[in-house]
């Protein structure tokens, strides 16, 4: 297991596509997610349509989940491709 773990941070160290990929993905995740909050909290529906604000606020802020998770997923999958292709030229796999 010891083995496993620090031929990863070794990989890591050497995949700057990789640790970048993982910067991004993270960085990417809290600013869409606070960028849809704050947008999606200043939405008020005036008159007869604003029964049905708290469902439309609900259901963006659904959807502006999804997008941070799939772009944290999406960038952690090119982290990993990157990391396949740095350890296959590091140890010749």
């Amino acid at each position: 297991m010891k083995e496993w773990g620090m031929e990863v941070m070794v990989v890591l160290a050497h995949s700057t596509k990789a640790q970048i990929a993982i910067l991004v993905g993270c960085l990417g995740f809290i600013v869409i997610n606070f960028y849809g909050s704050y947008f999606v909290g200043n939405l008020e529906f005036h008159g007869p349509l604003a029964l049905v604000t708290e469902s439309v606020r609900s259901k963006l802020e659904h959807r502006y989940d999804k997008l941070a998770l799939i772009w944290m997923v999406s960038f952690f999958v090119l982290a990993f491709k990157a990391y396949r292709t740095q350890r296959a030229r590091l140890f010749g796999l």
